[in-house]
Protein backbone atom coordinates (compact mmCIF):
# COMPACT_ATOMS: atom_id res chain seq x y z
CA UNK A 1 0.00 0.00 0.00
CA UNK A 2 1.34 3.30 -1.18
CA UNK A 3 2.13 5.82 1.86
CA UNK A 4 -0.12 8.33 0.00
CA UNK A 5 -2.82 5.97 -1.16
CA UNK A 6 -5.58 7.29 1.60
CA UNK A 7 -4.42 10.97 1.30
CA UNK A 8 -7.51 12.76 0.61
CA UNK A 9 -8.44 16.56 -1.00
CA UNK A 10 -9.43 17.83 2.63
CA UNK A 11 -5.52 17.06 3.80
CA UNK A 12 -3.90 18.61 0.72
CA UNK A 13 -6.27 21.84 1.33
CA UNK A 14 -5.38 22.05 4.75
CA UNK A 15 -1.77 22.03 4.02
CA UNK A 16 -2.40 24.39 1.01
CA UNK A 17 -3.65 26.97 3.35
CA UNK A 18 -1.38 27.41 5.92
CA UNK A 19 0.40 30.44 5.99
CA UNK A 20 2.42 30.05 9.07
CA UNK A 21 2.58 25.95 9.54
CA UNK A 22 3.53 24.24 12.95
CA UNK A 23 7.60 24.04 12.34
CA UNK A 24 7.18 19.68 11.87
CA UNK A 25 4.59 19.98 9.52
CA UNK A 26 6.93 23.29 7.68
CA UNK A 27 10.20 20.61 7.97
CA UNK A 28 8.24 17.54 6.60
CA UNK A 29 6.56 19.29 3.43
CA UNK A 30 9.76 20.74 2.93
CA UNK A 31 11.57 17.40 2.67
CA UNK A 32 8.91 16.25 -0.02
CA UNK A 33 9.49 19.86 -1.64
CA UNK A 34 13.00 18.69 -1.97
CA UNK A 35 12.98 15.04 -2.47
CA UNK A 36 10.08 16.06 -5.92
CA UNK A 37 12.16 18.68 -6.92
CA UNK A 38 15.59 18.11 -6.53
CA UNK A 39 16.37 21.54 -6.55
CA UNK A 40 20.28 22.24 -7.19
CA UNK A 41 20.38 24.80 -4.31
CA UNK A 42 18.90 23.12 -1.01
CA UNK A 43 17.39 25.97 0.95
CA UNK A 44 14.00 26.08 0.81
CA UNK A 45 11.60 27.74 2.41
CA UNK A 46 7.61 27.88 2.80
CA UNK A 47 6.92 29.58 -0.49
CA UNK A 48 9.12 26.93 -2.30
CA UNK A 49 6.78 23.93 -0.43
CA UNK A 50 3.38 25.50 -1.24
CA UNK A 51 4.50 26.35 -5.10
CA UNK A 52 4.97 22.97 -5.28
CA UNK A 53 2.01 21.53 -3.01
CA UNK A 54 -0.85 23.40 -5.13
CA UNK A 55 0.65 22.37 -8.68
CA UNK A 56 -2.13 20.47 -10.33
CA UNK A 57 -0.31 17.42 -10.47
CA UNK A 58 1.70 17.13 -7.03
CA UNK A 59 0.19 14.22 -5.92
CA UNK A 60 0.31 12.61 -8.98
CA UNK A 61 4.03 13.12 -9.07
CA UNK A 62 5.04 12.12 -5.13
CA UNK A 63 3.11 8.68 -6.15
CA UNK A 64 5.15 7.98 -8.92
CA UNK A 65 8.11 9.55 -8.51
CA UNK A 66 11.42 8.19 -10.10
CA UNK A 67 13.28 6.92 -7.79
CA UNK A 68 16.58 6.58 -10.24
CA UNK A 69 16.39 10.12 -10.14
CA UNK A 70 16.86 9.86 -6.11
CA UNK A 71 19.50 7.65 -6.51
CA UNK A 72 21.53 10.37 -8.29
CA UNK A 73 21.18 12.45 -5.80
CA UNK A 74 23.45 11.87 -3.40
CA UNK A 75 24.34 15.45 -1.93
CA UNK A 76 20.64 15.72 -1.68
CA UNK A 77 19.79 12.63 0.67
CA UNK A 78 22.80 13.43 2.59
CA UNK A 79 21.56 16.72 3.35
CA UNK A 80 17.92 16.20 4.13
CA UNK A 81 18.89 12.88 6.35
CA UNK A 82 21.05 14.97 8.07
CA UNK A 83 18.94 17.85 9.07
CA UNK A 84 15.75 16.55 8.75
CA UNK A 85 16.66 12.91 10.59
CA UNK A 86 19.02 13.69 12.47
CA UNK A 87 20.09 16.43 15.39
CA UNK A 88 19.00 17.21 18.44
CA UNK A 89 15.46 17.78 17.08
CA UNK A 90 14.97 14.56 14.37
CA UNK A 91 11.47 14.29 12.37
CA UNK A 92 9.80 11.38 14.28
CA UNK A 93 6.02 10.10 13.73
CA UNK A 94 4.88 11.20 17.38
CA UNK A 95 6.25 14.83 16.83
CA UNK A 96 5.09 14.91 13.33
CA UNK A 97 0.94 13.57 14.40
CA UNK A 98 1.40 15.86 16.86
CA UNK A 99 1.79 18.99 14.81
CA UNK A 100 -0.85 17.59 11.92
CA UNK A 101 -2.71 14.56 11.30
CA UNK A 102 -3.08 15.78 7.98
CA UNK A 103 0.79 15.54 7.33
CA UNK A 104 1.04 12.22 8.63
CA UNK A 105 0.95 10.16 5.27
CA UNK A 106 3.32 12.98 3.94
CA UNK A 107 5.85 11.67 6.71
CA UNK A 108 5.58 8.01 6.16
CA UNK A 109 6.11 8.81 2.34
CA UNK A 110 9.59 10.56 3.13
CA UNK A 111 10.99 7.94 5.31
CA UNK A 112 9.53 5.21 2.70
CA UNK A 113 11.39 6.84 -0.23
CA UNK A 114 14.86 7.72 1.71
CA UNK A 115 14.81 4.19 3.43
CA UNK A 116 14.37 2.90 0.01
CA UNK A 117 17.58 4.86 -1.96
CA UNK A 118 19.67 4.49 1.62
CA UNK A 119 21.08 1.36 1.20
CA UNK A 120 22.34 2.19 -2.41
CA UNK A 121 24.43 5.16 -0.58
CA UNK A 122 27.77 4.96 0.80
CA UNK A 123 27.58 4.76 4.19
CA UNK A 124 29.27 7.99 4.93
CA UNK A 125 25.80 9.21 2.50
CA UNK A 126 23.35 10.33 5.72
CA UNK A 127 25.36 9.59 9.15
CA UNK A 128 24.79 6.86 11.25
CA UNK A 129 22.06 8.83 13.38
CA UNK A 130 20.04 9.22 10.21
CA UNK A 131 20.55 5.97 9.33
CA UNK A 132 19.34 4.35 12.33
CA UNK A 133 16.55 6.49 12.48
CA UNK A 134 15.34 5.78 9.34
CA UNK A 135 16.30 2.00 8.86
Amino acid sequence: LHPLADITNKEIEEVKHLKHPPREVARVMEVVHLLLTQPTSLACDWNDVLRTVVRIDFLKRARSINLDGVLQQAKLIDYVCRKYFAGEEPLTPDRVRWASKAVVAFFGWTVAIIAGVLPEFPTKVAGEEARRRIQ
